[in-house]
């Protein structure tokens, strides 16, 4: 497997919202969480592309492995009160 280069999910984000949704085709991914000053970012699953449920909550900068069960993956800022966000992945 070739890993892709680093996507950016969200650049810059100082208020909460959700990134398009990715498909690793199963593939694990790793988020790069960085600028959380006071907020939560969630990694989130869907089967569907259109209802999503959290896997994993960081309130801190990261770095996340995930191995998705689920088709499509995305970062969302759930709260936010300070800090600006980016998030990339790379599968």
């Amino acid at each position: 497997m070739v890993l892709q280069s680093p996507i950016l999910l969200l650049d810059g984000v100082t208020a909460t919202g959700a990134s398009a949704a990715i498909f690793p085709d199963g593939a694990p991914v790793t988020f790069v969480i960085s600028g959380i000053t006071t907020a939560t970012v969630n990694i989130e699953g869907s089967v569907d592309g259109t209802n999503f449920e959290a896997i994993q909550a960081k309130t801190a900068d990261a770095c996340v492995l995930v191995s998705p069960s689920t088709k499509y993956i995305r970062a969302n800022v759930a709260a936010h009160t300070t800090g600006t966000i980016t998030v990339k992945a790379i599968y």
